[in-house]
């Protein structure tokens, strides 16, 4: 029954006598409970089972609903289609009051097909994806299975179209802080044997492109405590200081079995080593030309000569002048093997000149390149010391455990 019953009603719908939906004068449409309806408003259905049910019906398969589950209060959004090639699926946009689902006080996104949140933004706007308890401002947990091929976290894609584009960033992390802090944290944990486990992983598809680029004007633009592995060249600009190097190869001899190594040459000095044959002429001496380069590379040149089948006083006729030298002494026909070093005088050797002694840093005083080595801990390790006195991010010692991810309804 509808009618105008007065008292600022516009319309009053009734059932068995009993009010059940009204429009004030003041445009409001009010819903009451009681009856078959129990104050719900059913659009598409005429049973509808939430205060608010819009049906979409057997044809489009699309219903909103305004639900309540516990001491939750839920919009839910759910579309029933699972024809052939089409996956429909329920989710609620969902405000939690307690620990289940979206989590107590937290505003998210609730898969209601699997039973899992999705999405969490908490009472102090921290945002978790896979976590209905972030502990940051922005917090992404993946769990994956042991059947996993790859498990992704996070993946920052950066698509230029423009080929005048000079800056295209997939992640960007920043951290202005006083004290401690990281841009950006990569931790892997893994308890299995399968190789391929990485906390931060970069990849770069093109002639220029960069997987990891990292700078600092003040510290170090990248820190490794522990082994690096490279595949490929290693390019530096600048200076390599190191404790001791070698290269390694597969042995000649047996290549599948063994590896072959051999130490570097040092020296305190920058020094370059030049050698070679000469044979010496009808009057027992020989020219020796060496790079155009060598002279405007080298200085402080030394000499050392062997002859080759028999002994000879040879000697050094004419030492280096216009990238050449002359050995004389021999007799005609003498082989002789020469060997020349220079120390390098260049632009950039003159600029960055090897500090033979030094003395440490004040912060890394009674500290170790290698404490190991002389039988002391990690933490009297001058590496240790700089990092810990600059502020280094978490590391895996001090994750202590995972957030736990939202729990079932």
């Amino acid at each position: 029954m509808i009618d105008n019953a007065g008292g600022g009603k516009i319309l009053s719908a009734r059932h068995n006598g009993v009010e059940k939906l009204r429009v004030d004068g003041s445009g409001n449409v009010v819903s009451q409970g009681g009856g078959t309806f129990a104050g719900a408003v059913g659009i598409g259905t005429i049973t509808p089972a939430f205060p608010l049910d819009i049906n979409g019906g057997t044809t489009n398969f699309k219903t909103v609903q305004v639900v309540s589950s516990g001491n939750d209060s839920a919009i839910s959004l759910k579309n029933t289609n699972t024809t052939t090639g089409l996956v429909g699926r329920e989710y609620w946009i969902d405000s939690g009051a307690n620990t289940a689902g979206v989590g107590a006080g937290n505003f998210g996104v609730w898969d209601n097909t699997a039973g899992a949140a999705r999405f969490v933004i908490d009472p102090k706007g921290e945002v978790g994806i896979g976590t209905t308890t972030p502990s940051a401002a922005f917090e992404v947990i993946n769990g994956g299975t042991a059947s996993s091929t790859q498990l992704t976290v996070i993946a920052g894609i950066a698509n230029a179209t423009s080929a005048t584009a000079n800056l295209t960033q997939g992640v960007f992390g920043e951290s202005d802080s006083t004290g401690r802090g990281a841009g950006v944290v990569g931790y892997a944990s893994q308890t299995g044997t399968t190789t391929g486990t990485y906390g931060v992983f970069g990849e770069a598809d093109g002639p220029q492109g960069v997987g990891v680029y990292g700078s600092s004007s003040k510290g170090f633009a990248g820190h490794f405590d522990g082994n690096v592995d490279i595949i490929g060249n290693l390019t530096v600009t600048g200076t390599v200081s190191k404790g001791g190097g070698s290269f390694k190869i597969d042995h000649p001899l047996d290549p599948e079995h063994k590896y072959l190594s051999h130490s570097f040459v040092e020296s305190p000095d920058m020094m370059n080593i030049y050698n070679g044959d000469a044979v010496l002429d009808a009057r027992g001496r020989a020219w020796v030309k060496l790079p155009g380069y060598f002279q405007a590379l080298n200085m402080d040149f030394r000499y050392q000569l062997t002859c080759i089948g028999g002994w000879a006083p040879v000697f050094i006729a004419r030492e280096i002048d216009n990238n050449r030298f002359e050995i004389a002494g021999g007799k005609r026909g003498t082989k002789v093997s020469w060997q020349v070093t220079g120390v390098r005088h260049d632009p950039y050797a003159n600029a960055h000149p090897i500090k033979v002694e030094e003395e440490k840093p004040v912060a890394e005083q009674g500290t170790y390149l290698h404490p190991d080595a002389y039988g002391r801990s990690e933490t009297k390790g001058a590496a240790w010391a700089r990092l810990h006195r600059h502020g280094a991010p978490a590391a895996s010692g001090e994750v202590t455990s995972a957030p736990v991810a939202g729990g079932s309804r």
